[in-house]
């Protein structure tokens, strides 16, 4: 069971930090500890987001997972979900995206509509004859969808 959350006794009430007061003696510690482990706003709530280990006031979570690192995006460029975290280096390594001009805090799309991938003169052939005309679309087609790509014991994927 959760420790309660701070009280204080004044003047016959109890006091809950939320702002919730309940009538001493007529109304038990008891329930006080209730509202605090139930409706209280100021209860402790962990962030849903996997690998994210952090707590906040239940007031305050909606705002963390507004803008949690490890909340899962969808990249715009291929529509591949990364953590935000991840989404910067994903951008870079696979779209060869210069970051540097992004804000971060506008919407991605808007910005990338203009982001140009310089096409090979000569087409990308996958092991498996599937022709890519960007190096990253390749890259992405190995990792993801190829027909021949063979995982090793240890998780890491190749292409025969």
């Amino acid at each position: 069971m959760p420790a309660p959350l701070p009280a204080a006794h004044c003047r016959g009430y109890w006091y809950c930090l939320c702002g919730h007061f309940y009538q001493f003696p007529s109304c038990p510690q008891l329930d006080l500890h209730e509202h605090q482990k139930s409706d209280c706003t100021k209860k402790s709530v962990k962030c849903s987001f996997q690998w994210c280990s952090l707590s906040f006031p239940l007031d305050q979570i909606e705002h963390h997972e507004s803008i949690c690192a490890r909340k899962n995006v969808t990249c715009p460029v291929c529509s591949m979900d990364v953590t935000q975290l991840e989404l910067e280096q994903h951008l870079q390594a696979l779209h060869l995206v210069d970051t540097s001009n992004i804000n971060w805090l506008a919407p991605l799309a808007n910005q990338l509509t203009s982001v140009a991938r310089a096409p090979t003169t000569n087409k990308l052939k996958c092991v498996c004859n599937r022709e890519f005309q960007f190096q990253d679309d390749l890259e992405v087609h190995q990792l993801t969808e190829c027909p021949l790509q063979v995982t090793s014991e240890n998780g890491a994927v190749f292409v025969e």
